[in-house]
């Protein structure tokens, strides 16, 4: 013992040891074995939530995909789609436009006949009418000469 009091070790050693081992297993039992519970538990479940949240990342991204590949398909067959009907408006419009200019035709040589028969008549009235004009011209001139 007396190596003991060299060291500067005596009797309060075990009173200073009980109160260690109270304390140590006071703190052990009330915070560290209570946290390390806590902790593992918490663990656990963000290990399960890092799954959870990679498979929900990794279908995200499938159905991105499939996604883009169907807003692709769609988007080619509205282009088809409208190509289509452009195509059929083209021909719509070129036969109204051939049915309208056959009717712009037919309406202007009907009116080109009208004008002829218009102005052949007009030409025999002013061929009946140039004798008695010139009649009148005459006797007009004859008249004014003989005052």
């Amino acid at each position: 013992m007396s190596i003991l009091k060299t060291l500067g070790i005596d009797s309060t050693l075990w009173i200073q040891l009980a109160s260690f081992l109270v304390g140590f297993l006071s703190l052990y039992y009330l915070i560290f074995k209570p946290y390390m519970k806590a902790l593992l538990s918490w663990e656990s479940q963000t290990v399960g939530g890092e799954d959870t949240a990679n498979s929900v990342e990794a279908k995200a991204v499938e159905v991105e995909l499939a996604f883009a590949q169907t807003s692709l398909k769609v988007r080619q067959k509205i282009n088809e789609i409208f190509e289509e009907k452009r195509k059929e408006g083209l021909v719509k419009q070129t036969e109204i436009l051939t049915k309208a200019r056959a009717e712009a035709n037919a309406k202007a040589e009907l009116f080109k006949t009208d004008l002829t028969v218009s102005v052949q008549k007009v030409q025999k009235e002013l061929d009946q009418a140039i004798p008695q004009l010139t009649e009148q011209i005459c006797n007009h001139l004859m008249n004014s000469r003989g005052h």
